[in-house]
């Protein structure tokens, strides 16, 4: 956001890749992270809806 300290790259990459991962291993049909905030050294998933493939 504007005015705000940038985003740690690889902290947001960690969650991605971790995120990615998960996608893999698992039978999602739908999965929506929103919002995910970065703050400091930190990226959070404040709220997931996951659907899973079957349901």
């Amino acid at each position: 956001s504007r005015g705000m300290d940038p985003v740690n790259e690889d902290t947001l990459c960690e969650l991605l890749v971790k995120t990615s991962q998960l996608i893999e291993r698992c039978q999602f049909q739908e999965i929506d992270l929103n919002p995910v905030i970065c703050v400091h050294n930190q990226c959070l998933i404040a709220d997931a809806r996951i659907i899973l493939r079957g349901q």
